[in-house]
């Protein structure tokens, strides 16, 4: 999915050690200038994801009979609305959970952080100008769960839905890089593909039900990161 020849050497660019217990480093300006530095998503997978977020607006202006602004370019998605890209790993990740005691991400959880975006940015939200962007290696699954559970149909599913096919893998990464902020899953993946996105991060452990035993008495996800500064840097 990046380009060749970048040298990833991130942590010589930061004198603390990092840890992904708390995720802080993460948000750090010189830490985040260091990441994309050296990784660059590749053109082609970034248009693909640029085209498929234009036809979701679209059929979005359609759904809800949403007046389209002068300042909506026809070559991106528009800046009139906010898109909340949304990650659920499932597949052979589920094993993998289970192995090592991790709770499972229910359909409760995507619903109970849809509707903390849904609050965060409420003028926007009663405007129809919030879009949430389904990306997963089990679209059934989403659909199945979620789809008859919203009832304000501001949910696309738009992954490719193919998650052994480099190429789809690549779009769906750009996808979620794509979208203004993020729901994230259990796994690299997700964590990097919300890292790529900026803006504000809903990960499991921010709920106590899904949190890693591990971090159970952190302060640092006792807080909804609508509570927590947050620096967002293009990614490409």
């Amino acid at each position: 999915m990046m380009y060749p020849g970048n040298q990833i050497n991130l942590f010589n660019s930061v004198e603390t050690n990092y840890t992904i217990e708390n995720d802080e480093l993460a948000q750090a300006k010189h830490f985040q200038r260091a990441f994309f530095d050296r990784m660059q998503l590749k053109d082609e997978y970034v248009e693909s994801a640029q085209r498929i977020l234009k036809f979701v607006t679209k059929t979005h202006i359609q759904r809800h009979n949403i007046t389209k602004t002068k300042s909506s370019k026809p070559s991106k998605p528009s800046k009139s609305f906010i898109y909340i890209g949304i990650h659920s790993r499932r597949t052979d990740h589920l094993h993998y959970q289970q192995k090592h005691n991790m709770k499972e991400l229910d359909v409760h959880y995507y619903l109970d952080s849809m509707h903390l975006y849904r609050e965060q940015f409420k003028k926007q939200s009663k405007k129809k100008q919030l879009i949430f962007v389904f990306v997963s290696d089990d679209l059934q699954w989403g659909k199945d769960k979620l789809l008859y559970r919203v009832k304000e149909r501001d949910l696309y599913f738009a992954g490719s839905g193919l998650p052994d096919l480099n190429d789809a893998i690549g779009q769906d990464f750009a996808l979620l890089a794509s979208c203004s902020h993020t729901i994230e899953s259990h796994g690299s993946f997700s964590y990097f593909a919300g890292a790529f996105a900026g803006g504000f991060k809903i990960k499991p452990n921010n709920f106590a039900k899904y949190r890693d035993l591990r971090h159970k008495d952190n302060k640092f996800w006792n807080k909804l990161p609508f509570e927590r500064a947050q620096i967002r840097l293009s990614a490409y």
